[in-house]
């Protein structure tokens, strides 16, 4: 039986979430996401509005913030 690591949009291949987010494309988050957000968030950061990216290693997430 293969291992899963919870349900959600991509099926992971590993509990990292380096490893997984590595693997992902954009082409994979234009399938699952609608295209006014995919837009919002790439103007956010072409506009220089994500101040900070934090990889949470013990609970295995990472958390962003934007300016505004």
């Amino acid at each position: 039986m293969k291992e899963t690591y919870g349900e959600y949009l991509l099926d992971a291949a590993t509990e990292s979430i380096i490893e997984c987010l590595a693997g992902i494309t954009e082409e994979d988050v234009r399938d699952f996401s609608d295209f006014k957000i995919i837009n919002r968030g790439q103007e956010y950061y072409e506009e220089g509005m994500v101040e900070e990216l934090i990889l949470n290693k013990a609970n295995n997430i990472v958390i962003t913030n934007k300016k505004g």
